[in-house]
């Protein structure tokens, strides 16, 4: 199947204003036949710019993410749907199922950068996390922890807040002392901007607002994610004990 492509773009649109206007010269009298096409003509016009937003979404993607899907032996793919290309990295990493996605219609109401892990979650847990926030901005909204409806944990000057049941899951991840928790929290301050990262039956995901396209910064999300969905199955070991 061809890709979408300027050319491609220009004829979609052409025949969508070419059927409405002969739709048009049918059903409309002469008073009212230029008016609407004019409408007709608008309406074509906001198809055709979705369209080349989806292009250049699409094209945005292609070059990091297939960079990316190369250098950590997963797969760059894409696939139709509503005249657009979505474009998407799958695979298996460091023993968990991957996919790498653009979120369009996410939790946080704006395009999000979205991965999903597949782990084992014996123990049924689950756990929301929202972070990091520098200390200042924490001391000027008190009221963060209020409005995720959770728990305030500190690693050096940055703030997580996080929500878990059992609440001893979110305990673990942030004690000291494990050389393994020790690394993720290393990883953890590291996050660009915050982040929302949810343990929802077999699945961990992670969404951060915008189209990531560094690809050292995205692999370094794949190690940090794996880690944290090491730390929790043998977290959910223990607890289902």
């Amino acid at each position: 199947m061809k890709h979408l492509t300027p050319g491609v773009i220009a004829l979609i649109v052409a025949v969508i204003f070419l059927l409405f206007w002969a739709a048009l010269v049918v059903t409309a009298d002469d008073e009212v036949l230029w008016s609407r096409t004019a409408l007709a003509g608008i309406f074509t016009v906001i198809v055709g710019l979705r369209l080349i937003d989806s292009f250049l979404a699409q094209q945005g993607k292609v070059k990091p993410w297939s960079e990316l899907a190369a250098r950590v032996g997963l797969t760059c793919r894409t696939s139709r749907y509503w005249l657009g290309y979505p474009v998407h990295v799958v695979g298996t990493y460091r023993g968990h199922g991957l996919t790498l996605y653009a979120n369009d219609r996410g939790r946080l109401q704006a395009p999000t950068t979205r991965i999903e892990l597949n782990i084992k979650n014996r123990a049924g847990a689950a756990m929301r996390l929202h972070g990091p926030y520098p200390n200042d901005e924490v001391v000027l909204d008190p009221s963060l922890g209020k409005f995720f409806a959770a728990r305030d944990y500190r690693i050096g000057d940055r703030h997580f807040f996080v929500k878990s049941t059992p609440e001893s899951l979110a305990v673990s991840l942030f004690a000291a002392g494990d050389p393994q928790v020790q690394t993720l929290h290393e990883q953890l301050v590291r996050l660009q901007r915050d982040v929302n990262l949810e343990v929802d039956g077999s699945k961990l995901f992670f969404d951060q607002i915008g189209v990531l396209e560094d690809v050292e910064y995205l692999q370094f999300l794949f190690d940090l994610l794996s880690n944290l969905a090491d730390v929790i199955e043998q977290a959910s070991g223990w607890l289902r004990s």
